[in-house]
């Protein structure tokens, strides 16, 4: 049964992969135990202090990525709410076969075909034991890969099931109870082994999601009716809670864990109420660019990040590399990097679906539910 298209959700994918590419556009250094890239000590080198626009992109990056993967999960979790409705996954081994062949391959193709290439390419890796850096780096979650998402997602859809099959039914409050107990003991106890950690940290946000879907269609027509208002108190609350974050309780560490949750709940509803009244428009999403980001959003997510590791490599190996402490050349490589990776990724994507629709063999899924 083909499912009706929520364009709320629909717009709230595009605009989370388009912040996740802004977001991997700031860094100069990505540090982990198995490689990492540090052109910083290039820059101090050469005499290239950073720029003030750097800086002040950095920052904002940094404020996006205190809700963006959040946004993430719990959309995944509203749209695994649909699924199961639509009396899909009745059965385990259907739901694990499904995530497998939709997150886990995907996972290990980009990576060994694609991620681990360029990086190697690149220098990310250290000369000495490089298929140790690379396995428990890339492929096993140790390191550093923007994949990760894709394993946790995996391990959280099979959570999620069998809290829903199994506990649930007892209690809807008993159910959320249990996610919030796994949120606290996956704060305490980390486990690293292929991202099943961040799935058990992140897992609240996925249902939180998932609950939010029972009342969607209620929730939008209370804030539709006194929009301003409602977007007017979120903005003054969400900028409240910055202000309490950094002075009043900023070294008090259980009230500063709960601002911080409030921050990333704020920060989540205000882009969805947003981008909520933007999805109203038809001039948006029935507009080329929209049409074509929304095509290609995952290919986007899978294919974007390592470009950097590409383009901050060949700025690193040439004569140009002094831009970097320049105002306007440090704007314009953000700019390249972003718009950049967002095409090559995009162009990418659309060369492997032509491949896969002339052979018919799935030589990269691109079809991840999130």
């Amino acid at each position: 049964m083909e499912k009706k298209l929520i364009y709320e959700y629909d717009i709230l994918r595009v605009f989370a992969t388009l912040l996740v590419v802004v977001g991997h556009c700031a860094y100069y250094v990505i540090l982990s135990p198995y490689g990492g890239i540090d052109y910083t000590i290039q820059m101090q080198q050469n005499g290239i202090a950073d720029t003030q626009v750097h800086n002040l992109f950095s920052l904002n990056v940094t404020l996006i990525a205190t809700f963006l993967m959040p946004m993430f999960f719990a959309l995944s979790g509203a749209l695994f709410n649909i699924s199961l409705r639509g009396n899909q996954f009745t059965k385990f081994q259907a739901l694990f076969i499904n995530k497998f062949k939709r997150l886990v391959i995907p996972y290990l193709l980009v990576a060994i075909l694609y991620t681990i290439p360029i990086k190697y390419i690149t220098h990310y890796f250290p000369q000495d034991n490089v298929w140790q850096n690379i396995v428990f780096g890339q492929l096993l979650g140790y390191g550093n890969t923007h994949l990760w998402f894709l394993m946790s997602l995996f391990w959280m859809f099979l959570i999620a099931w069998l809290i829903e099959k199994y506990i649930s039914p007892k209690s809807k409050w008993l159910a959320l109870f249990t996610v919030f107990i796994i949120y606290i003991f996956s704060h305490i106890f980390t486990i690293t082994f292929l991202w099943f950690g961040q799935a058990l940290q992140n897992l609240l946000w996925f249902y939180l999601g998932y609950i939010f879907e029972y009342y969607r269609i209620w929730v939008n027509r209370k804030f539709i009716k006194h929009k301003a208002f409602h977007l007017f108190v979120l903005f003054f609350t969400y900028i409240f809670l910055w202000v309490l974050h950094w002075s009043i309780f900023h070294n008090a560490s259980p009230i500063h864990t709960g601002i911080s949750f409030l921050i990333t709940f704020w920060g989540i509803m205000i882009s969805y109420f947003a981008l909520l009244l933007i999805s109203f428009s038809t001039k948006v999403i029935q507009g080329k660019i929209y049409r074509v980001l929304r095509k290609y959003s995952l290919e986007i997510y899978l294919y974007a990040d390592p470009l950097n590791y590409v383009i901050l490599y060949i700025l690193s190996t040439s004569s140009y590399f002094s831009v970097l402490g320049n105002e306007f050349g440090s704007l314009v490589i953000i700019l390249v990097r972003i718009l950049g990776t967002i095409a090559i990724s995009t162009l990418i994507g659309s060369i492997v679906k032509h491949m896969k629709s002339i052979k018919k063999v799935p030589l990269i899924s691109t079809k991840v539910n999130v």
